[in-house]
């Protein structure tokens, strides 16, 4: 996958799934991506295998579409350095949570209140009915990558930021997902006060490893839970537990399409530094 095409296309992206099927029809030869059925949606994903002989196993990739989501220019990047270290990549541009993001033009002013925010420019009533209706397809969409990656053995690692990263904590903490051998959270949080404060407790319950990624400065929603994440994940005595807090990444434009982006390779690192410490 060409990374020029990559960053084109994130320009492209429209929030409707059909619409967004349709852009990368037009954007890529049909080569450079599969198509993935989920329900009666088809979805856009970008299979790379590894890059060594020996295949750790598939790590998932979801691309997020809030306003400081992990997008899919950094996702192809960081598909590309666990390839490297022996990992089959798929990644998932996920933008379920467009109207949600769309109501959140404040959401990264870090010296208002959350709670504020919400009350008074979000119905929080549709606020809670698009948290469960996105986590409906979030369960359609980890099943059917799980079946579509069956064939390849090892481990299953799901990497997630934003508010795709809450909804997946959450349901992997109440078992309505398969548990992953490890996932690693990116920022996770979800802009509605009494949701987003429960993330702590989520956290605390997941049965997997989780790798806790947060920046400074890049989402004033994080960092209401950070620190309650930590503490209540080790006071719970939950089992491989660590938290990262990482410098706010800064705008990045490669001067050659396989130039990292030090935020992706100081990411990289953490995460090769996590499952290695899993002892894969």
């Amino acid at each position: 996958m060409r990374v020029v095409f990559i960053a084109f296309l994130c320009s492209l992206l429209p929030m409707a799934n059909a619409e967004m099927m349709n852009d990368v029809q037009h954007a890529l030869m049909p080569d450079e991506y599969q198509e993935l059925m989920v329900g009666e949606s088809s979805f856009p994903v970008f299979d790379t295998p590894s890059s060594l002989p020996l295949t750790l196993g598939v790590a998932f990739i979801f691309a997020d579409d809030s306003a400081s989501g992990f997008s899919l220019f950094d996702a192809q990047h960081l598909s590309s350095s666990l390839n490297e270290k022996g990992w089959r990549t798929v990644v998932f541009p996920l933008f379920l949570n467009a109207s949600v993001a769309d109501q959140l033009s404040a959401e990264t002013s870090a010296t208002s209140d959350p709670e504020a925010q919400v009350n008074a420019r979000v119905d929080s009533r549709k606020m809670i009915a698009d948290y469960t209706d996105i986590q409906q397809q979030l369960m359609l969409i980890m099943n059917q990558l799980y079946q579509y990656s069956d064939s390849t053995a090892g481990f299953r690692l799901v990497i997630a930021s934003g508010m795709t990263a809450a909804q997946l904590i959450d349901l992997g903490a109440n078992a309505r997902i398969a548990a992953p051998d490890t996932m690693v959270s990116i920022f996770p949080y979800w802009p509605h006060y009494s949701i987003n404060q429960a993330l702590p407790s989520l956290v605390a319950q997941t049965p997997f490893p989780l790798l806790d990624i947060s920046y400074a400065q890049q989402n004033p929603w994080d960092e209401k839970t950070a620190q309650q994440r930590e503490t209540l994940a080790r006071s719970s005595l939950k089992l491989h537990y660590r938290q990262r807090r990482l410098a706010s990444p800064h705008i990045h434009h490669p001067t050659t399409q396989n130039q990292q982006p030090p935020h992706i390779q100081l990411l990289a690192g953490q995460i090769l530094g996590w499952t290695r410490y899993l002892g894969w």
